[in-house]
């Protein structure tokens, strides 16, 4: 854990001189939230980086914004490039916000979760969902699985230190374990043509209710 804590603290100043350029991936992400976060929600940012993300969800309305990331580095950053929102440095798999959540963002995050972990950040998901928020809704973003195959093979030293394969459908599985099914799912690219994949994810119980409004 600490060589990944110190590998992350380095990458810090790489990603705070990417911030000072337009990112088109951002951009694009950007859209998608515009569409989910509503003004006076409640947001999560988990693995939250410099708070990219973060910032963008404030700037959409948001009442709460809350960031948090494994490296104190990222959060220093954080806090430096967007006053105004709070970062806490924990790790996402075991951390529990003070206040419930409308949205969870896990943009570029759950490739770097090693896959002995995965479940531990699904139970503490599970922690602040039906008993607190059935209606709380998660995005996802994260390389589309072929890119991170080919990546692997042939391109090894442009992944980081923790870079999984996770497949779209591997994904969808596990979120249906915790009583989420996806809303929407889009497969975008940036520098190539089907590099990334987000996902909207929602509560079965807030699908169940739709249905029940209909089939009566």
């Amino acid at each position: 854990m600490d060589k990944i804590i110190e590998y992350y603290d380095k990458f810090s100043e790489v990603l705070a001189e990417a911030y000072k350029v337009p990112n088109p991936r951002h951009q694009a992400i950007r859209r998608v939230l515009n569409k989910l976060i509503l003004p006076g929600m409640n947001v999560l940012d988990l693995g939250c980086g410099i708070g990219t993300l973060s910032k963008i969800a404030l700037q959409l309305g948001a009442d709460n914004v809350l960031g948090v990331d494994i490296s104190p580095k990222m959060i220093e950053k954080a806090i430096e490039l967007n006053p105004g929102i709070v970062f806490v440095s924990a790790s996402i798999t075991e951390y529990v916000p003070p206040f419930t959540p409308d949205v969870i963002i896990l943009s570029d995050i759950l490739e770097h979760i090693p896959y002995a972990n995965l479940d531990k950040l699904y139970e503490t998901i599970l922690k602040y969902t039906y008993k607190r928020n059935p209606y709380l809704k998660i995005f996802v973003n994260i390389p589309y699985y072929p890119i991170q195959q080919f990546l692997h093979s042939e391109h090894p030293d442009k992944q980081q230190i923790v870079d999984e394969n996770y497949s779209t459908a591997s994904l969808l599985e596990d979120f249906n374990r915790i009583y989420f099914i996806p809303e929407r799912i889009d497969i975008y690219g940036v520098d190539v043509d089907c590099q990334y994949v987000n996902i909207i994810f929602k509560t079965k119980e807030s699908f169940y209710e739709t249905y029940r409004k209909v089939f009566q």
